[in-house]
């Protein structure tokens, strides 16, 4: 398989969730911190899930963290910077564009071939 045919399911997200983002405008969750499931989708393969914690502080903020990995996450209008960190190390970075359905934000990393939704359950006590 050629790498773009490899690339279509992860820019057809892309496509599907990056011209939404003025149609879907959904305002960020209140600060605090959530029990929440991230999703990953690699290229063609189903994504995978699995629990994770966030930590809104309601200026545009998160951490999405799963064992030792912490997705840093700053939302500006149009706009998404994500900085994985494992540990105290900086795996990676990009930026891109995102959009929020219901309780699920929902980003790509085109270039690695990633998909990302972060769905939040309930509020934690504080």
């Amino acid at each position: 398989m050629t790498p773009r045919a490899r690339r279509l399911p992860v820019l057809a997200m892309a496509a599907v969730v990056l011209p939404g983002l003025a149609q879907h405008a959904v305002a960020a969750p209140a600060a605090g911190d959530y029990e929440a499931t991230l999703c990953v989708a690699v290229a063609q393969k189903p994504p995978q899930c699995g629990p994770a914690d966030v930590r809104w502080d309601g200026s545009g903020y998160a951490s999405v963290r799963i064992n030792d990995l912490d997705y840093r996450l700053w939302l500006a209008p149009g706009k998404l910077i994500v900085i994985l960190m494992h540990g105290s190390m900086q795996v990676q970075e990009f930026d891109t564009a995102y959009a929020w359905q219901d309780h699920t934000l929902k980003f790509a990393d085109t270039e690695r071939e990633l998909g990302y939704e972060v769905t939040l359950g309930a509020r934690k006590p504080p």
